[in-house]
């Protein structure tokens, strides 16, 4: 077991915001990040696993915002904060499974 003191940031990022203010968000959140940013500015490659795929019957959504999976607001948060971060190659994937 590791002697890392680990920390994990949440934060509240109501539906209703715009995707500027997702970003901020996005950003404030992560900025403490030391470990895990400096592991990314070095990166050659980052892979994403995106959870964004589900038969569209079966999507719910609050305000226009997709609920179990990843909302296009906050992967476009996430992908300019690691542009803004990293020069790596950014490689998005995901998995379908049978409905």
């Amino acid at each position: 077991m590791s002697d890392k003191a680990y920390r994990v940031r949440a934060v509240k990022c109501p539906h209703t915001i715009s995707d500027e203010e997702v970003y901020e968000h996005l950003k404030n959140v992560t900025a403490s990040l030391d470990r895990s940013w400096a592991k990314i500015e070095s990166a050659k490659k980052i892979v994403i696993k995106m959870n964004t795929m589900m038969p569209e019957d079966k999507l719910r959504y609050t305000g226009g915002r997709r609920q179990e999976l990843v909302d296009n607001s906050v992967a476009e948060a996430t992908f300019r904060l690691l542009r803004e971060r990293s020069d790596a190659r950014i490689v998005l994937t995901d998995t379908q499974r049978s409905w």
